[in-house]
C-alpha cells in the first residue's frame, strides 16, 4: 500500500470511528427525550378522568392545591356561592368541580353560562385561550352523578369535561348527565 493511499485509509477509518461514536450519544438522546416526552404526555393522559363506563362525561374535582383560587370563579353575587365560601374549612370540603372552558378554535370568541344543581354561573366570555372555572356539583357527593346545564349566548364552545362537550348557539340550551367520583363519607354529608 501506498503512502498515498493509506492517508485516505486512515481519514475514512478516523471517520467511522467519529460517526459510530457520534451515533450513541444521538441514541441515548432520543431514549431520554422519548422517556421525557412519555412522561409530560402519556402519564397526564393516564391519570386523567375517563368517561364513565357508560359513555357520559367525567367531572373533575378541584384540587386541593387549587380550591383557594378556584373559589374566587364562583360568581360571587349567587347564595350558593357564599354558602360554599362559608362553610367551615375545619369541617369536610364540599366538592367543586373544575371546568375548562374555551371558544372553538376558529371562532373569536363565544359565551355561555353553567348551571350545576342550584348553582348558575355568570355569563362567562370565552377566546380561544382556556379558562378554568369552579362549579359545585351538580347533585349529593355520594350521588355520583347529576346534571349540568349549559346555555350559549353566542359563539361555539368547548366545556373540558372527559370527553369534551362541544356546545354552540344552533342549540343554546344543553342538557348533559355527568359523573365523579363518590367521596369518602363525611359525618355532614360533605367532603
Amino acid at each position: 500500500m501506498s503512502a498515498t493511499q493509506a492517508a485516505p485509509d486512515a481519514s475514512r477509518q478516523a471517520r467511522r470511528q467519529r460517526e459510530g461514536s457520534a451515533g450513541i450519544p444521538a441514541i441515548l438522546a432520543a431514549i431520554v427525550a422519548g422517556g421525557l416526552l412519555g412522561w409530560f404526555w402519556l402519564l397526564p393522559m393516564a391519570q386523567a378522568p375517563q368517561a364513565a363506563q357508560d359513555g357520559l362525561p367525567v367531572l373533575t374535582d378541584v384540587a386541593a392545591a387549587d380550591r383557594a383560587d378556584a373559589l374566587q370563579t364562583l360568581d360571587p353575587n349567587r347564595p350558593d356561592a357564599a354558602a360554599v365560601r362559608a362553610h367551615d374549612p375545619g369541617a369536610c370540603k364540599l366538592p367543586l368541580a373544575s371546568l375548562t372552558l374555551a371558544a372553538e378554535p376558529g371562532s373569536r370568541s363565544a359565551s355561555l353560562r353553567i348551571t350545576s344543581g342550584h348553582y348558575s354561573s355568570a355569563m362567562v366570555n370565552l377566546t380561544e385561550t382556556p379558562v378554568r372555572i369552579a362549579v359545585p356539583y351538580p347533585g349529593p357527593p355520594a350521588a355520583g352523578q347529576g346534571s349540568l346545564v349549559i346555555m350559549v349566548g353566542s359563539g361555539h364552545a368547548r366545556v373540558g369535561l372527559s370527553p369534551s362537550l362541544h356546545v354552540g348557539a344552533e342549540k343554546p340550551l344543553v342538557t348533559q348527565t355527568v359523573h365523579w367520583a363518590k367521596p369518602a363519607a363525611c359525618p355532614d354529608g360533605a367532603r
